[in-house]
């Protein structure tokens, strides 16, 4: 048997990575921190050892951290989120995106992501979206699915 691993490392103090940032078995650390994280098989970066933040909940349901974005930097759009049609067949996928509005926002909500979201009736952020304003959302698939779908869990406007 050959094995061959891969590692990727980080010394930023905070700094985890987010659904895709490894391919299936990579290691990913962060030295300054003292933390690892393993991805599975859909990319998902699984937090080993004892002071887990994201961890199993019931066989293939995983829940992880958030990612913390200033999304009127046009360096940070879109937002890259994984493709919804790579989650497998009865695997349920959640992100957690916390949506800063540091600058003036975009004029089209749905440029965003590169992948298409449906939020649903009157669930868009877009109605939160003001200069200062912090809106929490939540993105979920059950694979494979042509679309996330959205949701807004908790805003603050200023």
């Amino acid at each position: 048997m050959e094995a061959t691993v891969q590692t990727l490392t980080t010394s930023l103090p905070g700094e985890e990575p987010f659904i895709g940032d490894g391919a299936e078995g990579e290691l990913i650390t962060n030295s300054t921190d003292g933390r690892v994280w393993v991805a599975d098989v859909t990319g998902n970066p699984i937090e080993l050892g004892g002071a887990c933040v994201n961890r199993p909940i019931n066989t293939n349901l995983f829940s992880g951290n958030y990612l913390d974005l200033d999304v009127t930097n046009p360096d940070n759009l879109p937002v890259p989120v994984p493709n919804p049609n790579d989650t497998p067949a009865g695997f349920y996928r959640e992100l957690r995106i916390l949506m800063r509005f540091v600058g003036t926002p975009g004029t089209s909500f749905t440029t965003y992501f590169d992948y298409d979201v449906d939020w649903g009736a009157g669930t868009d952020p877009s109605n939160y979206a003001a200069t200062g304003a912090l809106v929490l959302v939540e993105l979920c698939t059950f694979g494979p699915s042509p679309k996330w779908l959205g949701r807004v869990i908790w805003y603050r406007t200023p």
